[in-house]
């Protein structure tokens, strides 16, 4: 078979799955734990987290800080000490109460991510199982049901029996 120069997402269903060594019935459970020891879990790599202070000095970089701060050094250089300083202290509680916010926002994500396991239906071995979304291996045979999530790109080619009614909308 000629090797396609098309990426893999507009390769025919035939091809993908000669390609990912894959069949209609899906990995064995050894060649899937294979797979696993070879490319690792299917799982994304959490983004190094900026320090503390430069997160809280980011909270001066939008337009309305900048123009208040403007406007504390005018009020500052104009002889209305007491103003300028007062625009100072609204800026910064303002910051203060927005770095707080972030922090306590970014606590709850990580906690829902915890309560909220991602879990996706494959074929393996003949047989549709659940398995952690990380336990995705290539060549591995997923099935979308309405409602689910993906952690794999699908081809248009293989979503013809879905409903895309319930996905748009609209009537197709």
């Amino acid at each position: 078979m000629v090797i396609s120069p098309l990426p893999i997402y507009e390769w025919s269903v035939a091809e993908v799955i000669e390609r990912l060594e894959t069949s209609w019935s899906g990995l064995t459970v050894e060649e899937t734990k294979k797979r696993l020891r070879e490319h690792g879990t299917n799982k994304l790599s959490e983004p190094k987290k900026a320090a503390a202070i430069s997160r809280f000095l980011s909270q001066f970089k939008d337009l309305f800080s900048i123009l208040l701060m403007i406007a504390a050094i005018l009020a500052l250089v104009s002889g209305m000490i007491e103003f300028g300083f007062a625009i100072f202290v609204v800026v910064i509680v303002n910051a203060i109460m927005s770095f707080v916010q972030e922090h306590r926002a970014e606590k709850a994500v990580k906690a829902l991510k915890k309560f909220l396991p991602f879990r996706a239906t494959v074929i393996r071995d003949n047989e549709s199982k659940l398995v952690q979304a990380e336990d995705i291996v290539p060549g591995d045979l997923l099935i979308l049901e309405e409602g689910a999530r993906s952690s794999r790109r699908t081809s248009h080619r293989s979503l013809r029996s879905i409903d895309r009614q319930r996905c748009t909308d609209r009537r197709i």
